[in-house]
This record gives C-alpha cells, sequence and structure tokens, in this order.
C-alpha cells in the first residue's frame, strides 16, 4: 500500500537526485556502505556474536532463518514483479510473470526478457522492486536493535544510508527501497523477536554448539 501511495514520486525523486553530483572520498565510502547487511557484513557481525556474547549466541539462529525466507521472498517478489531498473527511465511498467521486456545486454543489443529469466545476465535489470540491499540492510539494524537496544543510534542511520545510496546510485526506485524495508520488517521482525529458534534453543531441545 506504501508502494503504491508514493509511486507518484518515483520519477520526481528520480530526476531530482539525477542532477546531484557525488565523487571522490564521499562515493567511495557510501559505496562501500551500501554493502552494509550483505553476506560479508552478515558474516563479520555473526562471528562477533558468536565469539564475544555466548549469552546472546543463539539468537543468531533467528537471525539466519528470517534472512533465508527473507532472500526467498525478495527473489520471488523480484521475478514476479518485473519492475525495470530506473537506467531505463520508466517508473511505470510492472510486467508481471508473463510480460517481455527489451533489455540492454553485455553486447549492447535490446533482447526481449522475462524477470523470471534468472539465467540471462540481462535479466536482473528487471529485478528493481523490491530492494534487496534496503531490505537485508534494514534485516540487520532490526536484528541488532532486538538484541543491543543500545546500538540503535548507529544501526538505524546506516539502513537508511543504504536505502538512499540506492537511489543516489541509480539502483532501485525510491518505492524499491520502501517496500524492501516493509518486507524486512514484515518477514525478519516476527521471527527475531518471537525468538522462533532460540526459544527451542533455550528450552533444551536444540544445541546452540
Amino acid at each position: 500500500m506504501l508502494g503504491v501511495a508514493l509511486h507518484p514520486l518515483d520519477a520526481k525523486v528520480d530526476r531530482w537526485l539525477s542532477g546531484v553530483a557525488i565523487g571522490g572520498d564521499l562515493k567511495r565510502e557510501w559505496s562501500a556502505l551500501q554493502q552494509y547487511g550483505q553476506f560479508s557484513c552478515i558474516l563479520i557481525v555473526s562471528a562477533l556474536v558468536w565469539l564475544l556474547d555466548e549469552r546472546r549466541r543463539a539468537r543468531l539462529f533467528d537471525y539466519w532463518l528470517s534472512l533465508g525466507l527473507l532472500l526467498l521472498a525478495c527473489q520471488g517478489l523480484k521475478m514476479l514483479i518485473g519492475r525495470p531498473r530506473p537506467k531505463y527511465g520508466d517508473p511505470d511498467t510492472f510486467l508481471g510473470p508473463l510480460g517481455l521486456y527489451p533489455v540492454v545486454n553485455k553486447a549492447g543489443e535490446k533482447v526481449l526478457t522475462h524477470a523470471w529469466e534468472a539465467s540471462s545476465p540481462a535479466g536482473s535489470q528487471l529485478w528493481s522492486m523490491p530492494s534487496s540491499h534496503s531490505a537485508f540492510a534494514v534485516a540487520m539494524s532490526l536484528f541488532l536493535v532486538l538484541v543491543y537496544p543500545r546500538l540503535v543510534w548507529m544501526v538505524v542511520p546506516l539502513a537508511l544510508l543504504v536505502m538512499a545510496g540506492r537511489l543516489v546510485f541509480d539502483a532501485h526506485w525510491l518505492t524499491d527501497t520502501l517496500v524492501g524495508a516493509c518486507l524486512a520488517g514484515a518477514v525478519c521482525h516476527p521471527i527475531i523477536s518471537g525468538r522462533w529458534i532460540s526459544r527451542r534453543v533455550a528450552k533444551g531441545e536444540l544445541g546452540a554448539g
């Protein structure tokens, strides 16, 4: 519903940001921060919690489960929705599972492609909604805030920086990032806050290592 309500802003925000010039160290730092919540960052955070906080170690199982489900949800929706990336300047196109779109391949040729053609190098150009980077950044911040509430003032801005960066670096439309964030909340928050697996570990039903 949020995506539908704010959809008219997609093109306006994209046009406004196209005039924002970011370079030098700021661009490099912001580009690096786009990986917050992604695989290497997940490994680092998981290793730190596992090694330094044995009491909360089992909470990682909730986090990992939520990430697996979030990945399936994000990828499934990308293929079902089929929205072209902002570089095509076409914010109003949503192909669905049957639609074809002329994406540009590595040779510079336009090839009619379905959004579900994951084997095609051009298929990912139709995976704009939802933003996976936004979703996984929000998921990491949710986990850290729920397990370590005092980190809220650090990790929430990091998630917002990732979402803003997806717009500035022309990877996603505004509503892509918002839908990704909402999806992370819907999928991950119940699992992590409800401690779906860690409660069982605490009861001795599962081993925590």
